[in-house]
């Protein structure tokens, strides 16, 4: 996520020297153990943050591919693990919420202080999304015990929009700060994009069920989908403006 200077970059490596001591604790428990380090306390939080905040993504975009493939698929195998890592990326929300209202207390610069609150709106976004994977998920589960299917032009949609927002998270990865603006433009794009398919699979499915090619159940489903769908490329350029 964007933003650098060179005492984050310093505090990037002492976290690294530190991190097989660190394995996945809470971040508040994490940032105790660099308690000796008094030089940029706040560059080492916003590390440690958005480290924190990197894995919470990774988590989402998982999720979201696992649930498109279910969907795609029409089994429901990975759904508990699908359902774990929502819980995961719950506990982080709370996790690194609780961290930032610590640190955000205290003495620090201007520019970092608006940096790290930033970070509320980041991480809930990243919430967000996996919410709505967990939804598509739902709707897994939900099809395969009540039996119903998709027509073969909306698995051709489902399978469209598993590209797109496969290649809009895939934006998001990877150490970004040397390039804010050109991401925000790319995923400005993607959203753009998402948001247009969103309103021609909707036409689309008007007129598939004035032909009756795809029942009730299914296109109410089909209609929270795409709903989910829209709502993904949004929170992913909230998280870019940021």
């Amino acid at each position: 996520f964007p933003f650098a200077n060179w005492m984050v970059k310093f505090s990037e490596a002492v976290l690294k020297d530190k991190s097989q001591d660190n394995q996945r604790l809470p971040v508040y428990e994490r940032a105790k153990t660099m308690a000796g380090y008094s030089v940029g306390n706040s560059a080492i939080a916003i590390s440690l943050i958005r480290e924190e905040a990197n894995y919470m993504f990774d988590i989402a975009r998982k999720n979201l591919s696992l649930s498109l493939d279910a969907l795609l698929n029409g089994n429901d195998e990975k759904y508990e693990e699908i359902h774990e890592n929502e819980r995961e990326i719950d506990k982080l929300n709370h996790e690194i919420s609780r961290y930032i209202s610590s640190v955000i207390a205290n003495k620090m610069p201007a520019r970092d202080s608006v940096i790290i609150s930033g970070y509320f709106d980041i991480i809930g976004n990243i919430e967000r999304i996996g919410d709505h994977a967990m939804n598509l998920a739902d709707y897994v589960k939900f099809t395969v015990n009540q039996n119903i299917s998709f027509s073969d032009r909306a698995m051709g949609e489902i399978k469209l929009m598993q590209d797109v927002s496969a290649k809009a998270m895939e934006l998001m990865v990877g150490d970004k700060r040397r390039e804010a603006q050109e991401l925000l433009v790319k995923v400005s794009k993607a959203e753009q994009k998402m948001d247009d398919m969103t309103e021609a699979y909707r036409t689309a499915q008007m007129e598939r069920m004035k032909t009756t090619t795809c029942s009730p159940e299914a296109s109410i489903i089909y209609a929270q989908m795409l709903t989910d769908f829209e709502l993904i490329g949004d929170h992913l350029l909230n998280i870019a403006e940021e």
